[in-house]
C-alpha cells in the first residue's frame, strides 16, 4: 500500500470516527468553551480596568459611558468570540441529536410496520390456530432462554408469568388480573380520553416493576392494548403463562394523529 493510500483510508477512517461522536465531541467543546469564557472574562476585565485607569488618568477625569464603550471593548474580543464557538456547539450537539432521534423513530415504525404486516399475513394464510401454535413455539424457546432468570415477586400466589417484551419474570397475580389491566388502560383511552398511555402505566397497573424505557415507548387509541398467551412449563414442570402483545408499544405513542411512516393526515 503506498503511502497516499495509507493517509486516506487513515483519514477516512478519522471523518467516520468523527462524524459517529460528532454530538459527545461537540458537548466536550461546549463544556470546555465555558470555562474558557469565564477565564477570558477575568482576564478582559482586569485589562479592562488598567486600561480604565490609564486613560482616566490621561483625561484627568472619569470616563464617560461612551468613552468607556470605545476605549474598552476590544478587552472583551476574545470572550466574544469563545462564547459564539460555545453557543455553536451547544446548537450543533442538540441539532444532531434531535436528527438521529427523529430518524430512530421513522425506522422504529417502518420495522413495526413490517412487522405488524408479517403478523396479519401469517394469520391471513394460516389461520389463528396456526398463528397460536407459532407462537407457542416461540414462547417455548423464550422460555428455555430465561430459564435461569429470577422471579420478581409481585404477590402470594404461585402464577409465573414470563414477560416476553421485556425478558422479565413474575411470580403472583393471574391472568385474570392481567386482562383486567388490559381492558382498564384500554378503556382510559377510549372512554377516559386520556388518548394514549406509555408502557410503564401498563406495568404499573399488571403490578410490575419500572424499567427505564417504561415512558419512551407507549400505545394510543389507534393501538390498543391487546395481550397474547400461550402455556408453557417452567424448567421444573411448573405451569408458567407467558405474554406478549398482539401489537407492541411504539416510540411515538404521543403522536395519534399521524401515520405508521410519521406522516401528518
Amino acid at each position: 500500500m503506498s503511502v497516499l493510500s495509507t493517509i486516506r483510508t487513515g483519514a477516512m477512517i478519522a471523518r467516520k470516527g468523527v462524524a459517529k461522536h460528532l454530538p459527545e465531541i461537540l458537548t466536550a467543546a461546549s463544556t470546555g468553551g465555558v470555562v474558557v469564557c469565564v477565564v477570558l472574562s477575568v482576564d478582559g476585565t482586569v485589562k479592562a480596568v488598567r486600561l480604565y485607569d490609564k486613560k482616566s488618568g490621561e483625561l484627568g477625569r472619569p470616563l464617560t459611558k461612551a468613552e468607556m464603550v470605545e476605549y474598552l471593548w476590544k478587552c472583551y474580543i476574545p470572550v466574544f468570540v469563545a462564547a459564539s464557538g460555545t453557543i455553536a456547539a451547544m446548537i450543533g450537539a442538540t441539532s444532531i441529536n434531535l436528527k438521529r432521534n427523529a430518524t430512530l423513530l421513522s425506522m422504529y415504525a417502518i420495522e413495526k410496520k413490517a412487522f405488524d404486516e408479517y403478523k396479519g399475513k401469517t394469520k391471513e394464510l394460516f389461520g389463528e390456530k396456526k398463528e397460536q401454535k407459532i407462537f407457542d413455539e416461540i414462547a417455548k424457546d423464550k422460555v428455555a432462554e430465561t430459564a435461569n432468570v429470577p422471579y420478581k415477586i409481585i404477590g402470594e400466589e404461585d402464577f409465573r408469568v414470563l414477560d416476553v417484551y421485556s425478558g422479565y419474570k413474575y411470580r403472583g397475580g393471574s391472568k385474570e388480573k392481567i386482562l383486567r389491566a388490559e381492558n382498564r388502560i384500554n378503556a382510559r383511552m377510549l372512554q377516559g380520553g386520556e388518548m394514549y398511555c406509555s408502557y410503564a402505566e401498563l406495568r404499573d397497573e399488571l403490578g410490575w416493576d419500572y424499567i427505564s424505557y417504561g415512558d419512551d415507548v407507549g400505545f394510543n387509541v389507534n393501538n390498543l392494548v391487546q395481550f397474547k398467551f400461550s402455556s408453557q412449563l417452567d424448567k421444573d414442570g411448573t405451569p408458567m403463562l407467558v405474554v406478549d402483545f398482539i401489537s407492541r408499544p411504539t416510540a411515538d405513542y404521543k403522536d395519534i394523529y399521524k401515520t405508521d411512516y410519521g406522516a401528518m393526515y
